[in-house]
């Protein structure tokens, strides 16, 4: 994989999925991302713009989540 670090550890989870459910992957680069005031975008915006769309399509959601960023 690119950019992952070498001796990178990871722990395997399974997880239920229910109708309606999504799972969103994002970069450290997005979470990372940094505003003119020099705040990182975080965990807790990416959710909060999540859970804002989360009835809209995916596409959406997607681009939504650039935007803010």
């Amino acid at each position: 994989m690119v950019g992952v670090e070498p001796g990178a550890r990871w722990e395997e989870e399974m997880v239920r999925l229910l109708p309606g459910d999504m799972v969103v992957a994002v970069s450290s680069g997005m979470v990372g991302a940094r505003n003119v005031t020099a705040q990182p975008f975080g965990h807790s915006r990416l959710e909060e713009g999540v859970n804002e769309r989360r009835r809209q399509p995916m596409d959406a959601i997607a681009d939504g989540l650039v935007a803010g960023v």
